[in-house]
């Protein structure tokens, strides 16, 4: 695709584009070539650049410019001694003369004026010469730092529609991470331009990896994972994982940066699976998977305004006398993020966005299932999985958090507070202040960051 952009836009390059006009009324638009013998009375000029007036020394010719010169063939030098005698021929009995130049350094100009303005103001003298600068009025970005969106009746209106159809936690984070990304993504639902790309991006790498380890692990569901099955579900992932990236990018994932992707996801799959062997080692119970992808829901009632939770748990684990709600990360999980002292901690720091999410399944899960077995929670981050599944703990706690019925009780309270804030109309959709979280936004540049 880049090679073709690069041949397309040269390509495009050299077409021109004909303005006609009525030669004897209003505005004339020509060429410079199309003014010899003509006098105008007011003059505008365009794009009197270096490189645009005069050309340049750019010449499609396979003929050096020493050879030219011995030969006395025209090269540039000519070219440009033409382009100046139309050039102030032209303005010979103009009255009035605008000459405009653009100073941006970008695609479509160099952003330095051309060398006959330049001379103009060291040589001519008979009337003086004018120079503005005119620019567009640009906000700054002290001006966007006030940015808020109040709560109109028709946004309290759209935040309803939203609770009522699916309030995923990620949803629900991105509000505690930046308020205004929450409205710009799920309220006015604006979506990032989709570009064409020749690697895997980091998305759809997740998805593959995700969709690979769901379609592997689910003919050995309720069944006790022993080295020989957890082989079986290897092998079968890793084939699943080739036969996603050849949906995504073709026979482009055996060359170059592509091929490197898919290494590096089957050798994090490996990695996954021998630790798992290890953890089977560890414990002296039985461990089987009894679900994956569970997509669960459940209807919370805030401010009479009955919102629809959703998630979409990766993988649920039975291990002896606990289930474990397990949720797959491509990136690196610390266990600082998913440790936290109070629990409301979970709303009003960002860092811990990944223990709210895992919570919320957890709260979806005791609301939807009929088990009574204690949960626990926790991510399998594939980039760092010699700490195998980390869980969420209390801080400086040894042992993984137990999630009983007052936990959850608790987190539904919470829940309520978030929901409550979206809500209210006397808060605004306002930006964060960290910094951190606008790296990857798709809205930064709304914002100002």
């Amino acid at each position: 695709m880049k090679t073709l952009k690069s041949v397309f836009f040269q390509i495009i390059g050299k077409e021109t584009i004909s303005f006609v006009g009525e030669p004897l009324n209003g505005l004339q638009m020509m060429g410079v070539l199309e003014t010899r013998t003509l006098d105008f009375k007011n003059l505008i000029i365009l794009s009197v650049n270096e490189d645009k007036l005069p050309s340049g020394k750019s010449v499609n010719s396979f003929i050096p410019f020493v050879l030219k010169k011995h030969f006395n063939m025209p090269t540039h030098e000519e070219r440009d001694a033409v382009y100046a005698y139309h050039f102030y021929r032209l303005l010979q009995r103009a009255e009035q003369v605008f000459l405009l130049y653009n100073t941006q350094n970008d695609d479509f100009g160099s952003g330095e004026k051309s060398r006959f303005i330049t001379q103009m103001f060291n040589e001519y003298s008979a009337n003086p010469i004018h120079e503005k600068i005119l620019h567009a009025d640009v906000t700054s970005i002290s001006e966007l730092q006030g940015l808020n969106i109040t709560k109109t009746d028709k946004i309290s209106q759209l935040i309803i529609d939203w609770a009522s159809n699916k309030v995923s936690p990620t949803a629900l984070t991105t509000y505690v991470n930046c308020k205004l990304q929450f409205y710009f993504k799920y309220i006015a639902k604006l979506h990032p331009k989709e570009d064409v790309v020749e690697f895997i991006e980091a998305h759809s790498f997740g998805s593959i990896i995700h969709d690979a380890l769901f379609q592997a692990f689910l003919p050995h569901l309720e069944f006790n994972l022993t080295h020989d099955r957890l082989d079986e579900v290897k092998k079968e992932t890793l084939q699943l994982i080739s036969d996603g990236f050849d949906k995504e990018i073709g026979t482009r994932k055996h060359h170059g940066k592509n091929h490197l992707v898919w290494q590096v996801a089957n050798k994090l799959i490996r990695n996954l699976f021998e630790k798992e062997k290890e953890y089977i080692e560890e414990i002296n119970t039985f461990h089987k998977v009894i679900e994956v992808e569970r997509t669960l829901t459940q209807t919370l009632q805030v401010n009479s305004i009955d919102v629809q939770l959703y998630g979409n748990v990766d993988r649920v684990d039975v291990t002896g006398d606990f289930i474990r709600i397990v949720d797959y990360k491509t990136g690196k999980v610390e266990q600082s993020d998913l440790s936290y002292s109070d629990l409301s901690e979970l709303i009003t720091n960002p860092k811990k966005s990944k223990a709210f999410q895992l919570l919320t399944y957890a709260y979806l899960y005791a609301k939807t299932s009929k088990s009574n077995k204690p949960l626990t929670a926790g991510n399998y981050s594939l980039r760092n999985l010699s700490d195998g599944v980390v869980y969420i703990k209390k801080s400086r706690a040894k042992d993984a958090l137990s999630i009983d019925q007052s936990l959850i009780n608790q987190f539904e309270n919470l829940l309520g507070e978030v929901l409550n804030s979206i809500f209210d109309k006397q808060s605004t959709f306002h930006r964060t202040d960290d910094l951190e979280s606008c790296r990857y936004c798709d809205f930064r540049t709304v914002c100002g960051r």
